[in-house]
């Protein structure tokens, strides 16, 4: 064998080199050492760990590959390497699709996943090689590229084709053309209902060819929706809804994302899927209401029975249509409401005494909830009894002292404080607690921290929130063991505790009692400063001659610069626990 021919040997067998995005992948389980071990191995072993480095492929982006030269490789395989084991890549995602067909065809016919962020013509012959195994897709166009053609019937007719599909997901993928067909696919008008359930050959004609496709194009579509299990439309998919006969049994999992349907056919559609189970509406157009009226003629609670979680992230509906829809789904256990205008009628339907979903309640996120107050997040912390995950974005402490007063005077014979909580089986908390006064500060404190101590199955904890809801608040609990921190000990379950954004830092006292009373404890998010009056400076891993601006028992608390040596000393004598700033 000539020297060349090794060569080009070689460099075939270990063309796993080649993917350092997959090789970062496996080595995140792996040291540094075994990882290498790994690669040197017989051929045998070569042979077992090659499946596991080509199973997800993420090709490189579009300014990679133009800006590619032999010192700045694209990270794209080498051709020869692709094509021996691009048989063995399950899961891809492509971006710039084009600069990649003559690779991934025929090279690629055994995927699983798909993903493609700029979906165009040339995506068909990738998708029509693999309709035998395709079991989900994730699909996009880029908006620099909707007025240009689009082949969507023969799209459509490959998604018909794949007969394992289970999970699309189209983001600006236009199935219907703007034309008028009001009256002909599901609608309320006199023309003729199409059957969508027959085969295309025998689908009435319309009056102009261009409807003509159109509609094949949908009847094709709907009938391709009937052997998923999820489905996510994102923007202007389709505006006509599936014939009112049609009942989507598959389908488990249905989000609608600033879906061109009116919102009353949106609604239709989730009323013809009977066994769904998690729902997704993002409702955000201005000008159109959702009627409650038409609503309640749905008879979701009937239609739809499975429903147990609601997402209305983003919405724009009202309060009071976000408290008929909660109405009609008695056997919600999850809602989301980011950023929505929920307000005092959906929290009566959440946590109101004539409430049927009060004590089933899971899972609540109200983050940025527009039209929030403080005093409704307690009143859903004291009323939802099994709540296990709970995020929101503040609450001031006055109103959990207020609550904690009543319960403890509704119950004289009790020995001491009650909590003001009925939740106490939360395993995550989101919640920024704020208005903690200079006067007060210690008793303030010490019925926050109280609360918190009874929280003993919590495994999620974050008093910061985040940076665009709780940048830089002041009030806040000043997280030292003299404020009362030493109380949080019983939170033995506790992996993750975020303290972020918020007016304090940490001190390596309160560090050493998390490391010692936390030993599950895997992430801590926040910055961890060095206070003067500490006595650790003399040790070894650091100095630190600055005094900490302190603004008296938690209202304007400030933080020290960031000392180098006392962070390598974090890291090395807890190397299990993730520390970072944000």
């Amino acid at each position: 064998m000539s020297q060349q021919e090794q060569e080009q040997q070689e460099q075939q067998e270990h063309a796993a080199l080649c993917l350092p995005e997959i090789l970062t992948c496996i080595a995140n389980h792996l040291t540094h050492m075994d990882f290498l071990n790994a690669l040197l191995v017989s051929h045998a072993w070569h042979a077992h760990l090659m499946p596991l480095l080509w199973h997800t492929l993420i090709l490189p982006q579009r300014w990679s590959v133009v800006m590619a030269d032999s010192e700045s490789p694209s990270g794209f395989p080498e051709p020869l390497s692709f094509r021996k084991y691009g048989h063995l890549v399950r899961s891809l995602i492509c971006n710039n699709l084009q600069h990649h067909a003559s690779y991934l065809v025929p090279a690629c016919a055994q995927l699983t996943e798909l993903d493609i962020i700029d979906l165009s013509d040339d995506a068909l012959p990738l998708l029509r090689l693999n309709v035998r195994t395709l079991m989900s897709i994730k699909l996009k166009r880029e908006r620099d590229q909707l007025n240009k053609p689009f082949r969507t019937h023969d799209f459509v007719q490959i998604l018909d084709e794949c007969l394992f599909l289970e999970r699309i997901r189209l983001m600006d993928v236009t199935i219907e053309e703007h034309i008028d067909l009001r009256g002909t696919i599901g609608g309320s008008g006199s023309g003729p209902v199409l059957d969508m359930r027959k085969p295309r050959p025998v689908i009435a004609s319309a009056a102009s060819g261009t409807k003509d496709d159109t509609l094949r194009t949908i009847a094709l579509f709907y009938q391709v929706l009937h052997r998923l299990s999820a489905l996510d439309l994102v923007g202007s998919v389709i505006r006509t809804p599936p014939p009112r006969i049609d009942v989507f049994y598959r389908l488990r999992k249905l989000a609608l994302i600033n879906s061109s349907m009116s919102y009353s056919n949106q609604l239709q559609f989730v009323s013809q899927c009977q066994y769904l189970t998690h729902l997704k509406l993002q409702l955000v157009r201005k000008s159109e209401r959702l009627d409650v009226e038409e609503l309640a003629t749905l008879e979701l609670a009937t239609a739809c029975p499975r429903i147990i979680h609601l997402d209305l992230m983003w919405s724009t509906i009202k309060d009071g249509e976000i408290a008929a829809l909660l109405g009609q789904l008695p056997h919600l256990t999850s809602f989301w409401a980011q950023r929505t205008d929920l307000a005092e009628k959906s929290i009566e339907v959440l946590a109101g005494p004539m409430s049927r979903i009060r004590d089933q309640l899971v899972e609540l996120d109200l983050t940025d909830a527009r039209e929030m107050k403080s005093c409704w997040i307690q009143r859903l912390l004291s009323s939802c009894s099994g709540l296990r995950r709970f995020r929101a974005t503040e609450i001031r402490v006055q109103d959990m002292m207020n609550q904690r007063q009543m319960a403890t005077s509704a119950s004289a014979d009790h020995p001491g404080p009650l909590s003001s909580w009925v939740c106490l089986k939360l395993q995550e908390l989101q919640l920024s607690i704020i208005g903690i006064s200079a006067e007060r500060s210690l008793e303030d404190q010490a019925c926050v921290y109280d609360q918190l101590s009874r929280l003993t199955d919590l495994q999620i904890l974050s008093l910061g929130g985040n940076g665009m809801s709780t940048w830089l608040r002041t009030q806040t609990l000043e997280l030292s063991l003299q404020s009362g921190f030493d109380q949080l000990r019983t939170l033995k379950e506790l992996r993750v505790f975020n303290f972020s954004y918020m007016a304090h830092d940490l001190g390596m006292d309160e560090v050493e009692f998390m490391m010692e009373h936390w030993k599950k404890l895997r992430k801590v998010v926040g910055t961890i400063g060095l206070r003067v009056q500490e006595k650790r400076y003399s040790r070894g891993w650091g100095t630190n001659s600055e005094s900490r601006r302190s603004g008296g028992g938690g209202v304007e608390g400030g933080m020290v610069p960031k000392v180098e040596r006392h962070e390598i000393y974090i890291h090395r004598k807890w190397p299990l626990v993730h520390f970072s700033s944000r």
